[in-house]
């Protein structure tokens, strides 16, 4: 016999299903290369930002390297201008402008005894010769102060590729750091699909 009593009924469903995840993502390479490590199997559980797989990056590393060259000899060619083109060029400049003067005083001076008789039409044409060559040493000079002044054409050259080498750097930089297969986010590895030696596509 049973004593009656009251109580919770229960009742037990057997059934199949399947765990659907969260989400799921699928990891590869943005570049072209050979695997050189995999570090992590099915299972595995990953955190975000963790090291998954790594490529061989022997020559990503040497177009870092020459990038870096590349911009050290901007900034060098940049510092160049501002510490001794610049500065040279106004000297010269200088320079120019006294020579122009000097060759006008004597040409003035030639033309004057010219025009009294006691020099020949050679030594004025000679004072004139001079005097051209004079004016044209200070346009060039004129010129060469002016593009390699901080508003001139050569010093804002020598900013582009300075600013060309320093973009070429990030982007070499940012094709190493593809070498190196991250997790994007906290997750459990499902399947691995690449061994080392393996060839990946991007």
């Amino acid at each position: 016999a049973v004593e009656v009593g009251r109580g919770d009924l229960v009742q037990t469903v057997v059934s199949t299903g399947r765990v659907i995840t969260p989400a799921r993502v699928e990891i590869g390479s943005v570049v072209l290369g050979t695997v050189r490590t995999v570090e992590t199997k099915e299972g595995t559980v990953v955190k975000a930002g963790q090291v998954m797989a790594r490529l061989k990056d022997e020559e990503q590393r040497a177009a870092v390297e020459q990038a870096r060259g590349a911009l050290a000899e901007a900034e060098t060619r940049l510092t160049q201008f501002a510490r001794l083109s610049a500065p040279s060029s106004e000297q010269a400049l200088k320079q120019a402008d006294a020579n122009l003067e000097y060759a006008d005083e004597e040409y003035k001076r030639v033309k004057r005894l010219f025009d009294k008789g006691y020099f020949s039409q050679a030594k004025l044409d000679e004072a004139e010769r001079n005097l051209g060559v004079a004016r044209a040493a200070r346009e060039n000079a004129q010129l060469q102060a002016t593009s390699n002044s901080p508003k001139g054409s050569d010093y804002a050259l020598a900013i582009a590729r300075r600013d060309q080498a320093r973009a070429a750097l990030e982007v070499a930089q940012a094709r190493l750091d593809n070498t190196v297969i991250k997790a994007p986010a906290p997750g459990m590895v499902l399947k691995r699909l690449m061994e080392p030696g393996d060839v990946v596509q991007q």
